[in-house]
């Protein structure tokens, strides 16, 4: 994978890192590494939400975190 955004535990301190796969990704272009960080941010936004139980200034409709939720634990 170029990146991956890893679900933070608990030593982290709720901090979600994007780990960036230089040796992947080195040979890319500016537009696919642009689509990973895109991509990555997307998965550390949906950590994000699921952390703080959907609170805070971007908090998805309900419905749409409930599914969220229930597609999480599968």
């Amino acid at each position: 994978a170029d990146a991956q955004t890893p679900f933070p535990d608990s030593n982290s301190n709720g901090i979600i890192t994007i780990e960036v796969n230089e040796p992947v990704i080195s040979g890319s272009n500016y537009l696919d590494y642009a689509k990973a960080i895109l991509h990555e941010t997307i998965h550390a936004e949906l950590h994000r939400l699921k952390i703080a139980g959907n609170l805070g200034p971007n908090s998805m409709p309900s419905e749409q975190y409930n599914l969220y939720m229930h597609m999480w634990d599968f």
